[in-house]
């Protein structure tokens, strides 16, 4: 008898949040490869995330699903605040999101996209220095994309846990570009 892959048990867990809390990354990685949903969440609050980070034992599962969920979410794209000239203008927001290609696009013109060498937390130097001329907080969640030409764009996330999914899967998105493995 098959059992669609999102079944949850009596306990209301899914197997993806089985195979999380028992650390079998091997598995997590098929079940997400087969369409299984990391958003589910059990009668306690958990999701296959959190199972995979409570334990010592799962660090490469938690891996395998913060891959999963870094890719998926710079692939579907976000609304985020985009600072221009290095911090001196006004931040305003725009639709940005990931291409497999490598690919950051924000914008109908090709100048609006733009061929990614990393992504980092934090603002640059100059970013800092300039945005303490307009005296404007809440730099904690900014990241700077560093572009295949050398550029240095600055965008701002809506939470912490926003900023690491965009940075960890630009990088992610960006490796598997250059080296040609999906």
């Amino acid at each position: 008898m098959r059992f669609p892959i999102n079944s949850v048990d009596d306990s209301g867990n899914s197997p993806l949040m089985i195979a999380a809390r028992e650390g079998h990354a091997d598995a997590c990685k098929i079940l997400l490869q087969r369409g299984a949903d990391c958003g589910i969440i059990n009668p306690r609050g958990e999701a296959a995330i959190s199972l995979a980070r409570k334990s010592s034992k799962c660090k490469a599962a938690e891996g395998v699903i913060f891959d999963h969920l870094a890719h998926s979410h710079v692939l579907l794209g976000e609304d985020l605040s985009k600072h221009t000239r290095e911090g001196r203008g006004s931040p305003h927001m725009k639709a940005v999101q990931m291409l497999k290609s490598g690919l950051l696009t924000w914008g109908k013109s090709t100048r609006r996209n733009v061929a990614c060498k990393e992504a980092v937390a934090g603002p640059s130097p100059s970013f800092l220095k300039n945005r303490r001329k307009v005296n404007e907080a809440g730099d904690e969640m900014v990241f700077r994309v560093l572009t295949e030409t050398g550029r240095e764009i600055h965008f701002e996330a809506s939470s912490a846990s926003n900023l690491e999914l965009w940075v960890h899967g630009i990088n992610l998105i960006t490796k598997q570009a250059t080296s040609g493995v999906w």
